[in-house]
C-alpha cells in the first residue's frame, strides 16, 4: 500500500491550497486571527499537550502496532509538533 493512500483509495494528504481549503470550510479572516491569538497562549504548552496526548496513548491497546520503533515515534510526535505550530500561527 503507498503510504500517501489509506484502504479506501482515499488521498491521506489533501494537497489543495489553503485558500482552497478556507474557502470549503468557511474560514474567515476573523477566524485566521482568533487561531493566532489562541495560539499565543497555546503555543508555549504544545509540548506538554503533546506529551500527555502520547502518555494516553500508550495506555490503548494498538499503541505498540503502531509505534514500536520508536524512530517512528519521535518522526511522528515531531511532525505533529510542527502541525499544531504552523496551525496556531496561521500559517
Amino acid at each position: 500500500m503507498n503510504l500517501s493512500e489509506n484502504s479506501y483509495d482515499i488521498p491521506a494528504v489533501d494537497h489543495r491550497s489553503a485558500k482552497v481549503l478556507q474557502g470549503l470550510y468557511k474560514i474567515d479572516e476573523t477566524d485566521l486571527s482568533l487561531i493566532k491569538k489562541s495560539g499565543s497562549l497555546m503555543l508555549p504548552q504544545v509540548e506538554d499537550i503533546v506529551g500527555n496526548w502520547y502518555s494516553w496513548l500508550e495506555t490503548q491497546p494498538e499503541y505498540e502496532q503502531f509505534f514500536s520503533d520508536q524512530r517512528i515515534l519521535n518522526h511522528v510526535r515531531q511532525k505533529q509538533h510542527n502541525y499544531w505550530q504552523e496551525f496556531m500561527t496561521g500559517d
